[in-house]
């Protein structure tokens, strides 16, 4: 079949881009007389022939940790006490390990306020201090990370306390789950209530025997209504010390913890390929940290961002994610403040058997089966961009020194991977050019910026 596609009068979609790619005959032509107001063309496209093949690492795309693309609940720095934007994972909690600090002095977590602030009596704590109850951040008794938000209630037994996370988003009819880690030492009972400002109360959940070790309790409740003042309030009334730490609170239909409509959204996008862990975050990021039991991860400051990363998705999240997309991956190890090393052993937890040590532990978190990844790139941008905020743009010769260093660790841990240097744009194309000159190159990351700004 024979189309012309006469470029005067049509418009070619973007999806013909790739499908003429393969015509086999081009016909041009041109007005001749002068005073003809629009020049045409027109191409002949012969559907029934192709001549090559569109490489699916044409169109891929990256993934970064950043103002809540992936957990919509961190805090930043531009607002102070967090800012749910509705991420890819489908934690509402801010803040939910209780680590990321206490800049009010008022004894509470930054994401969390404490009752005397809601019932108008805030000015009767002091530095975390009331009249019959006393709260701190305790980095000495925690369930995970480094820290746990302590409440003490003391007096004649009918005292309480109690702290609030507020501004949630419930929506109508949808069932929300909730857990939270638990101690306590004493005589006091705690609850869990769901509500809106200015009520009504939801649903509440009491926990009549918490123990004096750490255990797991948790509570469900269906949104009678839609609204974006929320609010869930973990208290304790009698004498004695709670202890809190690792709380959640997720929409019942989340798929292994990330949200399903997100997933719906992006499966029609077909994508071949996702870059992770980002751009600039990939330099500051860690692997380790996002390994193991989601509830003992240890929070993380983003320097790059300036925000809290609470490491809730990890590689082993981020491979469930991609491969419900159907999408391959292309990993970018630590540069600026990672070692060869540390990429080697990534490499050896992704790709290894359970035979060998680092695979052995994947198959403990509950994935025995490798994941072969086989695109590896040594920093993001590394030409400059993402370190001349720190040492002035990096040196080609050391580059190319430390990139060889982390590609004889990737490949010793896989031999089978492909290492990736990185290049221009952003900066001078005069790099890959000494580059290209210093050591041979399978493939070349570039990063390309389109659009306003």
């Amino acid at each position: 079949m024979i189309r012309r596609i006469d470029t005067a009068s049509s418009w070619i979609p973007l999806t013909l881009l790739a499908f003429c790619l393969g015509f086999s005959t081009v016909k041009a032509q041109a007005g001749a007389a002068k005073s003809a107001p629009l020049d045409v063309a027109s191409i002949d496209v012969d559907a029934a022939k192709t001549t090559g093949k569109v490489s699916p690492y044409v169109f891929g795309q990256n993934i970064e940790y950043e103002h809540g693309t992936i957990s919509g609940g961190e805090q930043n720095q531009d607002d102070a006490h967090g800012l749910h934007t509705g991420g890819l994972w489908a934690e509402m909690l801010r803040d939910r390990k209780f680590e990321e600090g206490d800049l009010d002095a008022d004894g509470v977590a930054n994401a969390w306020v404490p009752e005397e602030l809601i019932t108008n009596h805030y000015w009767e704590l002091k530095g975390g201090q009331g009249k019959s109850d006393r709260y701190w951040i305790d980095h000495q008794e925690y369930y995970g990370g480094g820290a746990a938000q302590a409440i003490e209630v003391y007096g004649d037994g009918s005292q309480h306390a109690s702290i609030y996370q507020v501004g949630l988003h419930f929506t109508k009819g949808r069932t929300y789950q909730f857990y939270v880690y638990l101690k306590r030492r004493g005589n006091a009972s705690v609850w869990v209530e769901f509500e809106k400002l200015g009520g009504p109360q939801y649903a509440r959940q009491d926990f009549r025997q918490v123990s004096e070790g750490w255990e797991k309790y948790t509570a469900e409740f269906t949104a009678p209504e839609d609204t974006d003042n929320g609010r869930v309030r973990i208290a304790v009334q009698g004498n004695g010390v709670l202890w809190i730490d690792s709380a959640s609170l997720m929409s019942a239909d989340n798929y292994h913890g990330m949200r399903r409509d997100v997933l719906d959204a992006l499966k029609p996008l077909a994508v071949p390929l996702i870059r992770y862990p980002g751009g600039c975050f990939a330099d500051t990021y860690h692997w380790k940290d996002g390994i193991g039991p989601r509830d003992r991860r240890p929070e993380r400051w983003s320097p790059k961002w300036n925000e809290w990363e609470p490491n809730d998705f990890g590689i082993d999240e981020f491979m469930d994610f991609a491969q419900q997309l159907g999408s391959e991956v292309h990993m970018t190890a630590n540069y600026l403040s990672g070692t060869p090393q540390e990429a080697g052993e990534w490499v050896e937890y992704t790709n290894g058997s359970t035979g060998t040590p680092l695979g052995h532990l994947r198959g403990e978190n509950g994935h025995p089966a490798p994941y072969g990844i086989k695109l590896w790139a040594v920093g993001n941008e590394s030409q400059e961009l993402c370190s001349d905020e720190y040492i002035g743009a990096n040196k080609i010769e050391d580059y190319v020194q430390r990139f060889q260093q982390y590609k004889s660790a990737i490949q010793k841990a896989d031999p089978s991977t492909r290492v990736m240097a990185v290049g221009a744009p952003p900066g001078p194309l005069q790099w890959n050019r000494d580059m290209l000159g210093l050591m041979p190159i399978d493939l070349l990351a570039a990063s390309i910026y389109t659009g306003e700004g």
